[in-house]
């Protein structure tokens, strides 16, 4: 599956209960192949994060790809920025897609980080919906941020990651 979206929801939905059926002891879900996820496939996981818990099944909180070394929002002065601020190319939006999950499903992450993270991924998705006739502005980043991921945003952090995202007139 390339892409995590409306569409193919239902079908990774009927996959888990059939997995959570057999009672594991883990649970893990390999997205390295997905070059697209949207708001419903965010859900999607965030849903298999709670099925498993229900269930009892184990469900890793990290990324599994080795590749993955640096945790979200951990990045310090002196040391690279996250992948999605270094490169805006196609595979910069799936690095920030999955910055985004790990965000959400990662329970050690500090708050600050996970606003950060967050704030950025709603800027993304504002900036997609914009049109050229109206740019996304930042109370669309932060109608999205509270909308998709229970976040209140201020203004302040809105801009900044509308800023950063380049796309939109903060």
């Amino acid at each position: 599956m390339r892409e995590l979206d409306l569409e193919t929801v239902p079908a990774v939905r009927d996959a888990v209960r059939s997995c959570l059926d057999n009672r594991p002891a883990r649970l893990r879900i390999e997205i390295s192949g997905v070059s697209f996820c949207d708001c419903s496939g965010l859900g999607a996981l965030l849903w298999v994060k709670a099925e498993a818990a229900r269930t009892g099944t184990g469900f890793p909180q990290r990324p599994a790809s080795a590749h993955r070394r640096q945790r979200p929002g951990r990045h310090r002065r002196g040391r690279p920025p996250p992948a999605w601020r270094r490169n805006r190319r196609r595979g910069a939006a799936v690095a920030l897609w999955r910055e985004v999950l790990a965000a959400l499903a990662d329970d050690g992450l500090d708050d600050g980080s996970r606003e950060q993270v967050l704030a950025c991924g709603a800027a993304h998705l504002a900036a997609n919906r914009a049109t050229q006739a109206e740019p996304a502005s930042i109370e669309d980043v932060m109608r999205i941020a509270f909308e998709e991921f229970c976040l209140l945003l201020d203004s302040e952090t809105a801009r900044t990651a509308l800023n950063e995202s380049g796309q939109g007139t903060g």
